[in-house]
């Protein structure tokens, strides 16, 4: 909180709470103090107009972290919510406490609390014994999600790790490509995300040269006609008029 309220008097217009296992926050310090906890205790001290939160495990998708995600807009509709993979049978090797079905319906529950929302996820491909048909059920599953970017990484193998003792290591060259549908699978689905966004009326924060990030954290390029944008630390709402596979074109509009 003390970080927040030294960021608020500096002038920021956002602040982002970042850290390992944010679902798991409270879990030494008493009941109540849980992550949807902490997010009351910072909406209710402070003014920040935009607060983001980085990456929530699918376990820490709490009914009363959804109920507030639903209920204030200061919380930005973004959320990193990792998956790994796709596979029920890769997860289970992972020991990862998931499978695809309550992946899908913690998507679902986070989706109808915040219907604009930019969803990110990590994906691990060539996970010792991943077989041909686990990556295709795993690509398929990753396919049917609204995911807007993925984080690809293809596995590599950690000395003193149970997975490094594993049998079914798989060779570099497969592991490259499957990485590579991934990431094509990532491109694609940031284009709809992109395109899905032409047309509207944005919040923008501008952080320099006329550069900056809608509310569910699309990077944007201000295009102001008289060639002035505004300066960084603004809010601007601005229509967006294209994208160039990466960043959305918009234009200022009047107050």
């Amino acid at each position: 909180m003390a970080a927040v309220r030294r960021a608020e008097a500096a002038g920021y217009r956002e602040v982002i709470l970042a850290g390992i296992h944010l679902g798991g926050y409270g879990r030494d310090l008493g009941p109540g103090l849980d992550f949807a906890g902490l997010l009351t205790r910072v909406l209710e001290g402070t003014s920040v107009p935009r607060i983001r939160f980085g990456s929530l495990e699918p376990w820490g998708v709490t009914d009363a972290f959804v109920a507030l995600f639903a209920a204030a807009p200061r919380l930005l509709p973004f959320l990193h919510l990792p998956l790994q993979s796709g596979s029920g049978t890769v997860l289970k090797r992972m020991r990862r406490p998931c499978t695809p079905e309550f992946y899908r319906t913690q998507v679902e529950r986070i989706v109808a609390a915040k219907p604009d929302l930019f969803l990110s996820t990590d994906v691990l491909t060539g996970f010792p014994g991943e077989t041909e048909a686990e990556f295709a059920e795993g690509l398929a599953f990753i396919e049917s999600l609204p995911f807007a970017h993925l984080h690809v990484f293809p596995y590599s193998p950690r000395a003193g790790t149970p997975a490094a003792a594993m049998p079914g290591q798989l060779p570099p060259e497969v592991k490259r490509e499957r990485a590579a549908a991934l990431i094509a699978l990532s491109d694609a689905k940031k284009a709809v995300a992109l395109a899905a966004q032409v047309g509207t009326v944005a919040e923008v924060l501008v952080e320099q040269d006329g550069r900056g990030h809608t509310e569910p954290g699309f990077a944007v390029c201000l295009e102001a006609p008289d060639g002035c944008v505004p300066p960084p630390g603004t809010l601007v709402r601005a229509r967006v008029t294209g994208h160039d596979g990466e960043r959305l074109a918009a234009v200022p509009l009047g107050p």
